[in-house]
């Protein structure tokens, strides 16, 4: 083999790795979802939240939800009232059979597309991965972030900013 077939062969690998470590941050979540048989795609692009930097002020880190007309915001005090409150916010704004994307804090991170019944029913799975969360429904411009400030923030009915 030549030293360009070599190099070309060492790269793929190396990309290979990559996407499997970063498979791997998210183990335990794609493992509860297959045991349930959930169906999943995973995302290795940042795609998924360049729409949210579209639509959302973000200062550093997490939406400015301040400046954000319409926005619906509400602490929480625990865990399991945070739980809940994604779970009820999408249950209430998106039909179970919507597609969303679930995206976490760690950019490294890939992101999950799957049905809004899964997000639903099992939101402590997603929850637990990281203590920043943002589930989308482009197609319903909705969008909710869950952050380490112990809120929840979203909005319904967006547009790309400008």
């Amino acid at each position: 083999m030549d030293r360009e077939a070599l190099v070309k062969k060492r790269e793929a690998l190396k990309k290979k790795l990559k996407l499997e470590y970063r498979r791997s941050l998210i183990g335990d979540v794609l493992k509860y979802l297959d045991s349930r048989q959930i169906d999943y795609a995973i995302r290795f692009d940042y795609g998924p939240f360049e729409w949210i930097a579209d639509r959302f002020p973000i200062p550093f880190f997490g939406i400015d939800w301040l400046k954000v007309p319409g926005m619906v915001k509400i602490q929480y005090a625990d865990d399991e009232e945070k739980e809940h409150l994604i779970s009820e916010i999408v249950a209430e704004h998106l039909k179970p059979s919507d597609g969303v994307i679930v995206i976490w804090g760690n950019a490294s991170n890939p992101n999950l597309e799957l049905k809004a019944e899964a997000v639903i029913h099992h939101t402590a799975i997603f929850a637990d991965e990281c203590m920043d969360l943002w589930v989308t429904c482009p197609d319903k411009g909705f969008c909710l972030e869950c952050s380490h400030n112990d809120y929840v923030g979203y909005k319904v009915g967006l547009r790309a900013k400008g």
